[in-house]
């Protein structure tokens, strides 16, 4: 998992760490930087990657503005010479990944100058040669044994959590229609490909989702269908309708319905990304179902090793999670006084009187911050 993450000139972004867990849920008012900070993740993503294309990071879910220097924090005019600096720190044997990103306004994106930092490199060759697995007799045995160290580094960056890093925006349309044309694979940032990822998964992972739909009272079963009318469906059946008719499909079923679907199918899949984000993830439920969409997917990203950042307007969603699990963590963010983006980690409880107060009521009471103070 990502431990820390660090960025430096990114649109609101002028300097700013957070310390994430496995669910990380950003509140706060419109235009306070919580999509900026996720655009940079993936702008680090897509560099890692070495696709630092438009068509690339559209398909990831980054606005691209009509002037590359306004990726940059333009707080003030020496901002537009400095790089975008992202650092990630992790949770395994790996250094900190760092990326520097020189961007230039140009209208086609293709002069993109990067220039990678490979730290602690020494002290990966020193620990080697210490443990003996290999022999420094000279210059140019240490020379090949830094290029074996780089290229492993490399190696490992390339299958790391930050190169495969979507924001997620769930739309109506590709949910409804089960459009399967993506770029990315198996699943497009607005659902598309949902119907080839619950047409591979095995019986018991289906039945486990199943299982979790039944937050919806109506909901009795359904099934992936490849030879119906439609040519792909998701056949849905309301228990309460009369054996005798046919089930509803994809088209006819709610939308929240089809939103729930989709992150559990996001949650539970072996070949989603095991760190993304979902941006608005309220979108279209009920609050109840908010929180309970909140618990199943905390299960659901522990038992499968994923890690997520959430943001959200809706108060409900917070009385999903659970701030004595240090795994689930809430933050606010905002914009200073200067206009900067800043985050605050929010704690159980700040005082004794907190206790009686559910989340949701503490965030819109003003408690916690992350509200419009200018009206």
């Amino acid at each position: 998992m990502i431990k820390q993450i660090h960025i430096k000139n990114f649109k609101s972004v002028q300097d700013l760490k957070l310390e994430l867990g496995r669910i990380n849920v950003f509140i706060g008012a419109n235009g306070s930087g919580k999509s900026n900070i996720l655009e940079a993740i993936a702008l680090a993503g897509a560099y890692s990657a070495d696709k630092l294309d438009y068509e690339f990071l559209t398909s990831r879910g980054i606005r691209i503005p009509s002037d590359l220097n306004h990726f940059k924090s333009l707080f003030n005019l020496e901002n537009i010479t400095q790089s975008i600096k992202i650092e990630f720190q992790l949770d395994r044997e790996l250094p900190t990944l760092k990326y520097e990103i020189n961007l230039y306004d140009l209208a086609d994106g293709k002069n993109w100058s990067r220039e990678y930092q490979i730290p602690h490199i020494e002290e990966r060759v020193k620990f080697k040669i210490n443990e003996g697995s290999s022999e420094v007799n000279d210059l140019e045995q240490l020379r090949e044994l830094v290029k074996e160290e780089i290229s492993k580094m490399f190696g490992e960056l390339r299958n790391s959590e930050i190169e495969k890093f979507i924001i997620y925006q769930p739309e109506y349309s590709p949910l409804r229609n089960l459009f399967d044309e993506t770029q990315i694979r198996p699943l497009g940032i607005h659902g598309e490909g949902l119907f080839r990822v619950l047409n591979n998964f095995p019986k018991e992972r289906i039945n486990a989702i199943k299982e979790l739909l039944k937050s919806f009272d109506w909901f009795e079963t359904f099934n992936v269908d490849i030879n119906s009318k439609l040519e792909n469906s998701i056949n849905i059946k309301d228990r309460f309708i009369d054996k005798g008719f046919e089930w509803f499909d994809q088209r006819s079923v709610n939308e929240g319905f089809l939103f729930i679907l989709f992150y559990l199918t996001l949650f539970s899949s072996d070949k989603t990304p095991a760190f993304f984000a979902v941006d608005n993830v309220e979108s279209t439920l009920n609050p109840l179902l908010s929180q309970q969409l909140l618990h199943s997917i905390s299960d659901l990203a522990k038992k499968n090793n994923k890690q997520a950042i959430l943001t959200t307007h809706s108060a409900a969603i917070l009385d999903g999670l659970d701030l004595r699990d240090d795994d689930q963590r809430l933050f606010v963010i905002s914009r200073d006084m200067d206009g900067q983006t800043v985050a605050k980690r929010i704690r159980e409880y700040s005082n004794e009187s907190d206790k009686s107060m559910k989340l949701s009521e503490r965030w819109m009471r003003g408690y916690i911050g992350g509200l419009p103070d200018n009206f």
